[in-house]
């Protein structure tokens, strides 16, 4: 589990590691997305997130978690039956 460089406070009460490590990456996320984030979805997100990968730097895993988020699953739908159309053409041409 990775360690806070030094102890989170919040309202007298020190965070465990795994809070510290949920409120970097919440944080962290949350400022990616200019604080329009369902906070839920973040809650579950970071919890999954720590789960899977305890040992990482969180700020990291938000900066690298935002990309993803911003996908829009109808693009990814569009960009694989844009590739398989000219797949296809391809083919019948070769």
């Amino acid at each position: 589990m990775r360690k806070p460089a030094n102890p989170i406070v919040i309202a007298g009460h020190t965070l465990t590691d795994k809070q510290a490590w949920r409120h970097a990456f919440e944080d962290e996320l949350r400022e990616q997305c200019g604080g329009r984030i369902d906070k839920d979805w973040l809650i579950a997100i970071s919890r999954t997130l720590l789960r899977h990968s305890p040992d990482e730097d969180p700020r990291r895993m938000a900066r690298l978690t935002y990309p993803i988020l911003m996908v829009d699953p109808e693009e990814i739908g569009e960009a694989e039956h844009a590739a398989s159309a000219r797949a296809m053409r391809r083919s019948r041409f070769h």
